[in-house]
């Protein structure tokens, strides 16, 4: 029978992050941990077999936040833009947790695995083809394009290049969701629909 410690598993789990979040990732050793719990490593060793299965569930944990933040968004009036909002928001307050969701891939991250990580596409779709009046298959191709459009934002937070404000942010994300209507409507004009003259101005204003 393992010894018992006075840290639980989840308390591990929760200082575990606080180091990422203070340090990143890559600081998280069981050294680094074991500093933070005051104590030796053994209470770590006692509910992880190894590092990388405490890591893993801190990355589990990073990903639980991002999800709490957008779908925050989905709750909003402009479901779509306020999404993309809370994506932002959370580069903003959480950027190594950003990082461990989004950057930390592997061999290196790639179009197709960020795209992935966004883990809320099927949800996010169904409120574009509402809102805009779209196909589902167009709503796809919003979706990973604003997406794309967002993390390139979220990028320049986490490297601390860039501090818009949230109007900004407002202005920036809705002219974007405009231009890529508009661009399904260049595609083919007869089969795609352009935003309804009310949509259109309460997103204007």
């Amino acid at each position: 029978m393992p010894p018992k410690t006075k840290f639980s598993s989840e308390q591990i789990v929760e200082l575990a992050l606080e180091v990422v979040r203070e340090n990143g990732l890559d600081a998280l050793t069981a050294r680094e941990l074991a500093a933070k719990l005051g104590t030796s490593t053994r209470p770590i060793f006692t509910h992880f077999k190894t590092m990388d299965e405490l890591t893993a569930e801190v990355v589990a944990k990073a990903k639980s936040i991002y999800k709490e933040y957008v779908l925050a968004g989905l709750e909003g009036e402009r479901a779509f833009k306020s999404y993309g909002l809370q994506l932002l928001k959370f580069a903003k307050d959480e950027p190594e947790l950003y990082e461990v969701v989004f950057m930390k891939q592997g061999s290196g991250p790639s179009y197709e695995s960020v795209l992935e990580s966004e883990g809320n596409k099927e949800e996010v779709i169904k409120v574009i083809s509402w809102t805009f009046d779209i196909l589902e298959e167009q709503a796809s191709w919003m979706f990973d394009n604003l997406m794309l459009y967002a993390h390139g934002i979220a990028s320049m937070y986490r490297i601390g290049a860039v501090d818009f404000t949230e109007e900004q942010l407002d202005s920036m994300l809705s002219e974007m969701a405009q231009t890529l209507v508009t661009g399904l409507k260049a595609k083919d004009d007869d089969k795609y629909h352009f935003l309804n003259p009310e949509f259109r101005a309460k997103l204007q204003g």
